[in-house]
């Protein structure tokens, strides 16, 4: 018959049997080929040619799907492949070519008819003993087995010199070796996409060509879980917060290989390994992906990894294999495997690790085992609280089930916190119970007064500077203290609303929509009214609004008092500094511009007025990334602000910390230090520790210390920003997400992209929400998440974001900005980790041209540009343009950094990688 793809099994590695073609018969069982029905000599790698090309007989195998079959994981030539057939062919008998046939320039096809018999593979009868040596490695002797049984033998074994132990996994034919290829895929999938943050025991080496065939691992002295706590006296004695950390630890491990669609299928105590530590929790690994899945098949293909023990196609009704007591309800129902079956058989490890008995089944009323002693206080909580993670953990119904394994981890490591903010909760429940009624008016006025009295603090100085003056003062000041007490606490009434939930945003809306009615007539107070409303407005980031406000009260005083006035000019003024906040940059040069003209023609070219609209078009410089002018106006305008302003007024620190970015972002870190500790002493002693200016000024020295690369240093003060701004503001304030997004970005610098990433989607949703996708902040958000994705492999979710974002930079910045440079470099890099290298290179092209056309030479960003593009040429074999692009990249970072700086440092290992790869001898650097 002919063989085809219904007539035989998709992979040499699933069957086995005696294939006849022409005058050959290939057995399977013997291992041995005949021709004319007598044995021919055949080594083991033509042997195992040949068994892929009968298999798929009459299908047209490229070169690289071969050399995959046959030399899986090794880096082999063509060369070698052609040797082999050659081989094959003279053991064939195959001279003219008439049974293999060479497809020029793509591979071979086997064209004799095949007639296959399949059977069952049998197993091996091979049984190793301690003191043998391992097969295949002389230097190696078993020195005690470590488990038997499942799929396959697991032997330690030492090294006869160095005393090294290593993991040996024997297979038989049949469904050990399948496992056994499955594991060695998964974990080259896992190690290929993670790296260093697959926390997987690591395959040193495997033999799949002929018995007995084995992985050889690395050896994890703490044992398995259950042997590590059998160390420390039994579970019940490691520390409860221990066992908490260690399972929060396994969510990690799960949770990056969950990202890169790997399941583990056989979650269980004895397939985590324990690395010990001097002190602390120890780190954990995983192990035995034997009966693992790969969810998205096509990442096997992007990486260049042939599919061994996995089918070409997975259907539902996955195998039940797996633990029983660890085993998803929905798994023995002859459901479809998912994420779920993980995150069930880790909340059933989390409730036996509590309990101290891995042997207990988590059964009707197992939450009596966790239940709250009473007398614990805060303890009590967090034993409720864990209850209700394990049920949501291992729920029969996976559609109720914990969706995501990293959300428990991040529920675990929050528990303390968590059974706080429950025994607050609490506390002000049974308070708010026992006076409800009494107090409900007054508390729910007092909260809008105060969270009313912190939007207009600002609003009500500028108001009365701006219009307290004039001859009509009482009558103004009247109806604002009217407008407050009439429209904008009757609009938070919740008697007057039926509600006691109202926003700030909505208790304005409410208030503006009756402004043009209620001082109709009168101009004067109405702007005074829409000034205040524009205020309260950019003083919770509604940018559009407060133009709206601000542009109607400049109507009514250009109208009634002239275009010249004061309060005219006082509008103008603020509309510009709108334009900033709301990244309208254009608009806002235009109005700076105008206004100093005016203001120049008016009061001359040295007035305050002038002045102070010089240092707002160097903050406007500054904002847009032209960082080197920014540094030069406010060098040459700060004296004149010390003298004339003050040295310690409000606008001379802005200023002066406004250099400091400036220093900063041109890699002048002690000159920026010196102006932010001197804005920080200053903000300190005037306003106190939390005000919101000295936290400011802690988070640039904050982030100066990240540029510094001082990590640890930059994390710590961060922290304290954060803690502060979240005391001030609330969670949800745009100055307490503004550090989170900081301290986000410190983790992902440190590589703790577990931390990093919970903090980046809440900032991005907490933006989205209100400020809404176009606003400066929310593009940040989007371009930071997208980049830590990209890092831990979550390509598809990273590149959405990334085009998402640019297309709005592009479209409101311009192709040239700085901003849209920096999100087409990091485009292209997820590109070249996609391998589609021609439209990477094609980005980098375009961004190092804008760049160098639009940058000063020696800004820092050019040369970065410049390495993430030599790594891409590097990629694509381009060693001689990729070592060019390297050095113009180290000369401008070592101008900018210096030589030991750790950009620099890790630039010069590429450059040696590049060199080592291309094979050719590195040039001394200079």
């Amino acid at each position: 018959m002919r063989a085809t793809a219904d007539t035989l099994p998709p992979s040499p590695e699933e069957s086995s049997g005696v294939w006849a073609f022409g005058r050959a018969e290939l057995d399977d069982h013997r291992r041995e080929l005949r021709v004319d029905g007598h044995p021919v000599p055949l080594e083991a790698k033509p042997y195992s040619l040949l068994r892929v090309l009968v298999q798929r007989a009459g299908e047209t195998l490229s070169k690289d799907e071969l050399i995959d079959a046959v030399w899986p994981g090794r880096v082999v030539t063509e060369g070698v492949l052609a040797k082999c057939v050659t081989k094959l062919r003279s053991a064939l008998r195959d001279d003219e070519q008439q049974i293999i046939r060479t497809v020029h320039g793509y591979g071979y096809r086997l064209a004799a008819e095949v007639t296959a018999h399949i059977v069952a593979a049998g197993r091996q009868s091979w049984s190793p003993q301690a003191g043998d040596t391992v097969p295949t490695r002389p230097n190696w002797r078993f020195a005690r087995e470590l488990h038997s049984g499942g799929f396959g033998k697991v032997w330690l074994a030492e090294h006869l010199k160095t005393h090294e132990l290593r993991v040996f996994k024997f297979a038989a034919d049949g469904a050990e070796l399948h496992a056994l290829k499955r594991e060695i895929t998964l974990y080259r999938l896992l190690k290929d996409s993670l790296g260093d943050r697959a926390r997987i025991v690591r395959t040193l080496d495997w033999n799949i060509d002929e018995p007995p065939y084995f992985t050889e691992a690395e050896y994890v002295a703490g044992g398995n879980l259950i042997e590590w706590c059998e160390a420390q006296g039994g579970a019940a004695n490691v520390a409860r917060a221990d066992r908490v950390e260690i399972i929060a630890r396994i969510a990690d491990a799960l949770a990056a290989a969950h990202s890169v669609g790997v399941l583990h299928k056989d979650l269980k105590p004895a397939n985590v390994l324990i690395e010990p530590v001097a002190s602390g929790c120890p780190a954990v690994r995983l192990v035995d992906f034997g009966s693992g899945r790969a969810l998205e098949p096509e990442r096997l293909a992007a990486l260049g990894i042939t599919r061994l023990g996995l089918t070409q196609t997975q259907v539902s009704g996955d195998s039940t294999s797996g633990t029983p007591y660890y085993l998803a309800p929905e798994l023995l129902a002859g459901k479809p495997v998912t994420v779920r079956a993980d995150i069930y058989a880790l909340g059933v490890m989390l409730y036996q690790f509590l309990v101290g008995d891995f042997r207990a089944p988590l059964a009707p009323g197992w939450e009596r085992d966790i239940a709250p002693d009473l007398d614990r206080g805060t303890g009590a909580i967090e034993d409720e609280l864990l209850r209700e993670d394990i049920a949501a953990a291992a729920d029969v119904d996976p559609e109720r089930r914990l969706g995501d394994i990293a959300e428990l981890a991040r529920r675990l490591r929050a528990l303390p916190e968590r059974a706080r903010q429950r025994v607050n909760e609490r506390a002000e429940a049974e308070t708010e119970q026992r006076h409800k009624v009494e107090r409900l008016r007054w508390q729910v006025r007092r909260r809008w007064l105060l969270a009313l009295c912190a939007v207009f603090a600002i609003a009500a100085v500028a108001v009365t500077s701006l219009y307290l003056r004039v001859q009509r003062e009482a009558a103004i000041e009247k109806a604002v203290n009217s407008f407050l007490t009439d429209d904008l606490l009757a609009a938070a009434d919740p008697y007057a609303t039926q509600r006691s939930d109202l926003r700030v945003r909505e208790v304005l809306d409410r208030a503006r929509d009756s402004v043009q009615e209620r001082f109709a007539g009168r101009p004067a107070e109405e702007a005074a009214i829409r000034t205040t409303l524009g205020n309260s407005y950019r003083g919770i980031g509604d940018y559009k609004k407060a133009q709206v406000q601000f542009a109607r009260a400049l109507e009514l005083i250009a109208a009634s008092e002239g275009e010249g006035s004061a309060r005219a000019f006082d509008l103008r003024r603020r509309l510009a500094d709108i334009a900033v906040d709301d990244t309208r940059y254009d608009d806002a040069k235009k109005a700076y511009a105008a206004l100093l003209a005016d203001v120049q023609a008016r009061d001359g070219m040295d007035s305050v007025a002038v002045l102070d609209l010089r240092l707002a078009q160097a903050r406007l410089d500054l904002r847009q990334g032209h960082d080197e002018a920014a540094a030069k106006s406010l060098e040459m305008l700060l004296p004149s602000a010390r003298e004339r302003l003050g040295a310690r007024s409000v606008s001379t620190l802005a200023a002066l910390s406004d250099y400091g970015q400036a220093l900063r972002n041109t890699a002048h870190f002690d000159q920026a230090e010196a102006a932010y500790q001197e804005v920080y002493r200053a903000r300190r002693e005037r306003f106190g520790e939390t005000h919101s200016l000295t936290l400011e000024t802690l988070q640039h020295l904050a982030q100066l210390e990240r540029s510094r690369d001082r990590l640890d240093k930059a994390v710590e003060l961060e922290k304290t920003v954060v803690a502060g701004r979240e005391k001030t503001f609330g969670r949800e304030h745009q100055e307490t997400q503004n550090a989170l997004n900081e301290l986000a970005s410190m983790y992902q610098d440190q590589k703790k992209y577990d931390l990093a990433e919970p903090l980046f989607r809440e900032v991005l949703a907490t933006r989205e929400r209100t400020l809404g996708e176009r606003h400066e902040h929310t593009r940040n958000s989007m371009n930071n998440l997208a980049l830590l994705l990209s890092l831990e492999g979550n390509l598809d979710e990273s590149e959405a974001l990334f085009r998402r974002v640019l297309a709005i930079e592009t479209q409101l910045l311009g192709a040239d900005d700085l901003q849209v440079l920096i999100l087409m470099h990091n485009l292209a890099g997820l590109e070249r980790d996609r391998k589609q290298y021609d439209a990477a290179i094609a980005l980098h092209r375009e961004v190092v041209e804008r760049a160098t056309r639009t940058l000063a030479p020696d800004r820092p960003e050019l040369g970065l540009f410049l390495a993430g593009y030599a790594r891409t040429l590097q990629a694509q074999k381009h060693f001689a343009e990729a070592d060019d692009a390297f050095v113009r990249a180290r000369a401008i970072l070592v101008a900018a950094y210096g030589r030991e700086h750790a950009r620099v440092v890790k630039l010069d290992q590429m450059r040696k990688a590049l060199y080592q790869e291309w094979g050719r001898p590195m040039p001394a650097m200079e």
